[in-house]
């Protein structure tokens, strides 16, 4: 009997006899296990087999147990001698085959070709072929070895009708190239460039000057960037600055407190530095002996220190410190 493979099979029958006296095994829960294609033993997933009679018992057999070309069966049972069979699965079946209807008799005569209508690859004439698939070396054909497709030879045409544009125009003009399409009449000894694009790198030119440690655009961009910050600073902000000096008032002068400082002995001192020390010379200062101190606005810190030519009846004094 065959069986399909990952087909499942329902009642799959084994006899199973005592290991004692070889008797039918009627009673108990015999056990099935399987293998597929070698693989590892699984235990039947149908655990509840049917007796049938006289020993017969009945296994249901899932498609995945099925699943295999060689499938073994193992059946045991706890007071029974095991039971094995190996099935060989198959893809179809017999009875399948049976099933596939076959042409009827006015068809099969209708796709059947008089044998006038055989073709002869000696004598006759192929009309049309529509696709070749790859072929093997053929040494009676040639010509189609790196061929150029469709698209490469309609390039080609293309470029093909553009020359005979160029050269029936050379014809039609020559000995006068001034006036053929395409040609340039340029005079490089008299005519003049009227504007040039883009030049490459050229080698030295001894005629052409002023390009010399050019500046770049982004170095000339920094210059105009610098100049548009002088004109604001000489165009507002330093107007600005004048127009507020100009504003001072004598108010302001006069009642504004000085900051206090004195000149060193031997320089010039600032308006605020001799006015501060002139005020002091009046107003706070200690005679002792040929000595004149002049103290600060504090009264206690030295600001400069005169010498008299004479302690008792002085007719000059020096600046000392």
């Amino acid at each position: 009997m065959s069986f399909k493979k990952n087909t499942a099979v329902t009642g799959f029958t084994v006899g199973l006899v005592s290991a004692t006296d070889g008797s039918d095994i009627t009673t108990g829960t015999p056990v099935g296990y399987y293998t597929i294609d070698g693989g590892t033993q699984t235990a039947i997933g149908d655990v509840t087999p049917v007796h049938e009679g006289n020993g017969q018992w009945s296994f249901d057999l899932t498609a995945g147990e099925m699943n295999g070309d060689v499938v073994g069966l193992v059946f045991t049972h706890a007071t029974g001698i095991t039971v094995q069979h190996t099935i060989k699965t198959v893809t179809e079946l017999v009875s399948d085959l049976n099933d596939v209807v076959g042409p009827t008799v006015s068809e099969f005569n209708a796709r059947t070709l008089l044998a006038a209508s055989y073709f002869d690859p000696a004598a006759d004439t192929v009309a049309n072929v529509t696709t070749v698939a790859t072929t093997t070396t053929n040494t009676d054909m040639r010509g189609t070895d790196s061929a150029a497709t469709a698209t490469a030879l309609a390039t080609v045409d293309t470029n093909i009708d553009t020359i005979l544009v160029d050269t029936n125009d050379l014809q039609t003009n020559q000995g006068n190239w001034a006036t053929a399409t395409g040609f340039s009449t340029f005079d490089h000894t008299t005519d003049t460039v009227a504007n040039v694009t883009t030049v490459a790198t050229t080698t030295t030119n001894t005629d052409m000057r002023g390009t010399d440690s050019a500046a770049t655009a982004s170095e000339l961009a920094i210059v105009d960037a610098n100049v548009d910050s002088i004109l604001v600073d000489t165009g507002t902000s330093i107007p600005a600055d004048i127009a507020a000096l100009n504003d001072i008032s004598v108010s302001e002068v006069l009642t504004t407190q000085m900051t206090e400082s004195y000149a060193t002995d031997g320089t010039a001192p600032t308006l605020a530095q001799a006015l501060m020390l002139i005020q002091q010379s009046l107003g706070d200062f200690a005679i002792s002996g040929t000595t004149i101190t002049v103290k600060k606005v504090d009264g206690a810190t030295t600001a400069a220190t005169f010498t008299l030519d004479d302690g008792t009846n002085p007719t000059s004094t020096t600046r000392a410190s």
